[in-house]
């Protein structure tokens, strides 16, 4: 308590005339106790944070970066490891306009927004923000405040077209009835936008990964319909489990246990059960150790209980990909070092699009049938149409061909990855040329 009566003290004294230094390194104090906060939630770390914060917006009412961090604290302090979802839905609707207030106004000083990062980008806080307050509705049993609530954060600049459309083909690409398991911020909030404030595809359960780690989450899943059996006193104990070589958090053991009760072979599984879909756009390091089996369709991964010969199921694929999904917000390129997550999604798409022709290429070359060979020339044509802004799109695609000698399709790739990547050397040494 000492310590922050020093730095009130501090904030009293030093208040006047504009000084873009003493705001810089106001501003740097205060990232420090946030970054311990995070650490060890000590909300008296947040609190010297936020004092800071302000006083460095007081001393350069220019410096989008403090007024950005200064949303990210109160942010902090709305969401308060998970609380959020426990403290009244008005109280949650107050701290929801002051954060987006604030990364409102760090978007109206700087256009694109160049300064640090906490945690998403000022246009992706919107997103969370605002879908924040609308899953705390919808816990209440308020729909149509959960509704309102989404409507109005996009109207201040929240969920973008590029990242619903990438959300609506998530959705679009699990059959009837599925549980869908999101993976980060856009895709959990954007998926349930289009689902309470556009209606669509409400027959699938969506669920947010991180949001699992949450005891009153995790019971109000199983409320709402999830493939959930385990009792609610079960569902509150819930930890992380240090396994040998790593550790399992809340969400993957709930998982796990979904995924249990789902498979038909298990005794405990439910009739009819769901099946279960993880977002692609789970980090690799989220799922990459899951004690559970998944195969590739779209952008999607399908838990099953067993797998075949191949981790991604070709024919579906294919039909999504080049069929089902809409590319009407695909970008012309993606930077090399993006800022915003939603720059990253269209790399989801080519991710899966070279998982599919790998797929496609992996038999012998003597038992390639003439069915593979159609599959492949879809694959590939498929790939290079729609995301030719990945150089390794055109790699993926020239080595299968050659190794299954479709040679007159494999140059005619060659002179357009050529064309389109003159000066990129590792994928001229790919292509031979």
């Amino acid at each position: 308590m000492k310590k922050l009566f020093l730095i009130l003290l501090a904030s009293l004294i030093f208040t006047g005339c504009s000084n873009p230094e003493l705001a810089k390194e106001e501003l740097d104090k205060g990232i420090a106790f946030l970054e311990e906060y995070e650490k060890e939630g000590n909300e008296v770390n947040l609190d010297s944070a936020m004092i800071y914060f302000e006083n460095a917006t007081k001393h350069d009412k220019s410096n989008a970066e403090a007024v950005y961090y200064l949303g990210e604290g109160i942010s902090r302090r709305k969401w308060a490891f998970g609380q959020m979802l426990t403290n009244d839905p008005e109280k949650v609707r107050s701290q929801t306009i002051e954060a987006s207030d604030m990364f409102e106004k760090v978007i109206s000083m700087s256009g694109d927004y160049e300064g640090r990062i906490n945690s998403l980008h000022p246009r992706e806080k919107l997103d969370a923000e605002w879908g924040g307050l609308a899953l705390r509705y919808l816990m209440a049993g308020d729909v149509d405040a959960a509704k309102a609530a989404f409507k109005e954060g996009k109207s201040r600049g929240a969920y973008s077209p590029k990242v619903l459309e990438y959300c609506r083909n998530l959705l679009m690409g699990c059959p009837e009835g599925a549980v869908l398991v999101t993976g980060g911020d856009l895709d959990t909030w954007s998926t349930l936008y289009l689902q309470v404030a556009e209606d669509v595809r409400t027959d699938v359960k969506t669920c947010g990964f991180d949001l699992m780690g949450i005891p009153e989450y995790r019971k109000w899943l199983k409320n709402d319909g999830f493939p959930i059996t385990t009792s609610d006193e079960n569902l509150e104990k819930i930890k992380a489990v240090r396994l040998k070589k790593r550790i399992m958090y809340p969400g993957e053991n709930l998982l796990t246990h979904m995924e249990f009760v789902s498979r038909q072979n298990s005794a405990d599984s439910i009739p009819d059960s769901p099946p279960i879909y993880l977002s692609a756009a789970m980090p690799p390091n989220k799922r990459g150790d899951f004690l559970i089996k998944e195969q590739l369709e779209g952008i999607a991964y399908r838990i099953v209980d067993t797998i075949g010969s191949n981790i991604v199921d070709v024919e579906r694929s294919l039909a999504l990909l080049y069929g089902e999904y809409t590319y009407e917000y695909l970008p012309d390129s993606i930077p090399e070092q993006p800022r915003l997550i939603g720059e990253v999604l269209p790399r989801n798409y080519a991710s899966s699009a070279m998982a599919l022709i790998l797929a496609t290429a992996e038999k012998d070359t003597a038992t390639f049938t003439d069915m593979d060979r159609e599959q492949l020339t879809a694959a590939v044509r498929g790939a290079t149409e729609n995301f030719p802004f990945v150089w390794q799109i055109w790699a993926v695609s020239a080595e299968a061909l050659r190794t299954h000698r479709m040679n007159d399709m494999f140059e005619d790739i060659k002179k357009k990855a050529l064309e389109l990547y003159p000066d990129n050397e590792r994928l001229g040494m790919v292509l031979g040329g």
